[in-house]
C-alpha cells in the first residue's frame, strides 16, 4: 500500500535516502532483466528510460530520443516470463501491430499504474514548503512512470506548472519545483542512488510540463 510521509529537509537528504536504502534489484544482461514484478501482466508493454551506455550492445533496440538528453533513450520493453526484456526493432514492430490501435493506450495505462502504486515521501523546508517528492517502488517497471501521462497532473498543484524529475535508478524518482526549487541540494542523494544501483538510469534532471514529453534540462553534480 502507498503511504505518504512528510519530513523536514533539514534532517539531511542523503541520510534520508540512506535510511530508505537501495531497493533490491536484479543483475542485468544485455538482453533481459529479471524483474521484481511478479504481479505484472504477462505481455505488458512499457516505455522505459534506458541509459545510453547500454545501447551499444543493443543496437537493434527499439529506442527513441528523450528530448535534449545525451545519456538516456526511451526504449520499449515487455514483461514476459517473469522478466523485463528490451525489445529489438523487429519485435517492437510486431508488438505494435498486435496491440493495434490500443498500443498507446496500453503503454500509457501501464506507466500510470506504476506511478499510482509508488511509495511517496514529501520533503519540506523548515517553513513547510515542499522541496522534493521522493517516489519509490520495489517494481523494476516503476521507471516507466517517468513517461506517465498522469505525472504532470498528479503533482502540478503541489510543485507548479513545470517541475523537474530525476530518475537515478529504475526504482526511485525525485520531483522538484522548478520555480524556487533547489534540486542541487539533493544532488548527493540522487548521485548516491545512481552510483550504487545495479539498475541505474541517469543523473539528469528532466523538465516535466503539461501535455509534453520529458525534456532533459541538465545533469546533477555533487562536486
Amino acid at each position: 500500500n502507498k503511504t505518504t510521509t512528510t519530513l523536514i529537509s533539514g534532517l539531511v537528504v542523503l541520510s534520508l535516502v540512506q535510511a530508505l536504502g537501495q531497493p533490491e534489484s536484479p543483475k542485468s544482461s544485455s538482453a533481459a532483466v529479471t524483474a521484481t514484478t511478479p504481479d505484472s501482466v504477462n505481455g505488458a508493454l512499457f516505455w522505459i528510460p534506458e541509459p545510453g551506455f547500454l545501447l551499444p550492445v543493443r543496437e537493434a533496440s527499439a529506442h527513441e530520443a528523450v528530448l535534449e538528453s545525451e545519456r538516456v533513450k526511451k526504449v520499449l520493453a515487455r514483461w514476459e516470463d517473469e522478466k523485463l526484456t528490451v525489445l529489438p526493432l523487429r519485435d517492437k514492430a510486431a508488438a505494435i501491430a498486435i496491440a493495434g490501435s490500443d498500443f498507446q493506450e496500453r503503454t500509457d495505462a501501464a506507466a500510470d499504474a506504476e506511478l499510482a502504486g509508488a511509495h511517496e515521501i514529501k520533503v519540506r523546508s523548515q517553513g513547510g514548503v515542499v522541496e522534493a517528492v521522493i517516489l519509490s517502488s520495489e517494481r523494476e517497471t516503476f521507471c516507466a512512470a517517468l513517461f506517465a501521462p498522469s505525472l504532470h497532473g498528479k503533482f502540478s498543484e503541489l510543485l507548479g506548472g513545470e517541475f523537474y524529475a530525476a530518475m537515478p535508478t529504475r526504482f526511485r524518482m525525485y520531483l522538484f519545483p522548478k520555480l524556487g526549487g533547489r534540486p542541487e541540494a539533493f544532488a548527493g542523494a540522487v548521485l548516491s542512488d545512481y552510483r550504487a544501483s545495479p539498475a541505474p538510469v541517469s543523473p539528469e534532471l528532466f523538465e516535466i510540463g503539461e501535455n509534453r514529453p520529458p525534456r532533459a534540462a541538465g545533469v546533477l553534480d555533487d562536486r
